[in-house]
């Protein structure tokens, strides 16, 4: 999922030669619906091997210790960062997407 795409973001920084295959299987799949790839994970999976290979465009940010993070599709602050980490890994497996809206219902 995107949570997972943003753990490899660091690597694929250093490394742009790289190249990353994408099988929707998180909560909301965000950059997958972006670059066009079938939600789907058995067609997804057909597409990394007979889909088109597109560019990843990243930007950086540097957090409060000057460190730089890199980031692709979306970075937020405020409540939107707030409601992406109060919701739960077991709220996201019960209720899928709908655990963003109710942490945010809740705030």
């Amino acid at each position: 999922g995107d949570g997972t795409l943003n753990s490899l973001l660091p690597l694929l920084a250093k490394h742009p030669r790289l190249s990353l295959g994408i099988v929707p299987l998180g909560t909301g799949n965000l950059m997958a619906m972006a670059v066009g790839i079938p939600p789907d994970p058995n067609e997804a999976v057909r597409t990394l091997f007979d889909g088109v290979e597109k560019p990843l465009r990243m930007a950086l940010l540097r957090d409060r210790r000057g460190r730089e993070i890199p980031f692709c599709l979306v970075a937020s602050v405020g409540l939107d960062a707030d409601i992406m980490c109060a919701t739960t890994h077991e709220h996201k497996k019960t209720l899928g997407f709908l655990a963003y809206w109710w942490e945010g219902f809740k705030r």
